[in-house]
């Protein structure tokens, strides 16, 4: 349908994001706001920025996600709009911990836990708990690190397990497939 048209050029770009191909992802999301609605409802924005996020991260540029997740969504979130707020705050946590600011890392990405176990998000859920394992890997708890990412395989095998005729889709993403394939950190 036209009018959701810009979700699956969005989903597209990030496929192509999170698969590597940085200029093709960006060229898609380039063209999204042609596609959007007259009216320009806050979920619409709100995705787009989130997609924005992740090309900057790709990037290496994670401090261009704060100006302009902030500026982008901030009226909607005051408006009341909380979708896809479990994924704008790990964003911001991933954003915290490629700048080296742990404590605003660990912030962001408690709150996305938080949020996400509140709204049973469970495909930003692993990711989260995969940051917060990389988080605390930096701060050398590996305690912490080790549960974080046990947790984080949990959920992925729960996800797994009940996606049926999805699971190598799922099991194959660039990023499942780099938590399952990583050896544990010593």
């Amino acid at each position: 349908m036209p009018s959701f048209i810009h979700f699956y050029l969005i989903i597209i770009a990030q496929a192509k994001i999170a698969c590597g191909k940085l200029d093709e992802g960006q060229a898609i999301l380039e063209g999204v706001p042609a596609t959007l609605p007259a009216d320009v409802p806050g979920a619409n924005i709100i995705t787009l920025t989130l997609a924005y996020g992740h090309l900057h991260l790709a990037q290496g540029w994670p401090e261009a996600l704060f100006a302009g997740l902030e500026e982008q969504v901030r009226p909607f979130r005051k408006a009341g709009f909380d979708s896809l707020l479990a994924d704008e705050h790990w964003l911001r946590g991933r954003a915290a911990l490629a700048l080296g600011q742990f404590e605003a890392a660990r912030a962001a990405l408690v709150e996305a836990r938080v949020t996400a176990e509140a709204q049973e998000e469970r495909a930003v859920l692993w990711q989260i708990l995969a940051t917060l394992s990389e988080l605390e890997h930096a701060c050398d708890d590996t305690a912490a690190d080790s549960s974080l990412r046990d947790q984080a395989w949990a959920v992925v095998d729960d996800i797994a397990a009940h996606a049926s005729e999805l699971q190598g889709a799922f099991l194959s993403q660039p990023a499942v497939a780099q938590l399952l394939g990583e050896s544990w950190r010593s």
